[in-house]
């Protein structure tokens, strides 16, 4: 992670993640209970929009490959076969 990601700790003068909850080296709290409780749900939420585009990714992924294989499956198996040297 470059420098543009780190803060310091108000407290103690640490260097932490931007958005940290808590300071790991004298364990005071950055954050006031709403916030950390607004943090987690946006993290939540983000997890869940990740998993929905990488499954739409993937399908389309799919679907391109089944579609060049259609149009070109015999160029394909010839490819095939003369790397196997059939």
């Amino acid at each position: 992670m470059n420098a543009a990601n780190y803060d310091s700790c108000p407290y103690c003068g640490q260097r932490v993640l931007m958005g940290a909850m808590r300071c790991l080296k004298c364990g005071k709290i950055l954050k006031t209970p709403e916030e950390q409780i607004y943090s987690i749900q946006k993290l939540k939420e983000s997890k869940e929009g990740f998993k929905t585009g990488r499954y739409l990714k993937t399908i389309i992924l799919l679907c391109a490959i089944g579609i060049i294989y259609h149009l070109f499956a015999d160029q394909i198996v010839e490819l095939i076969r003369g790397l196997l040297g059939e």
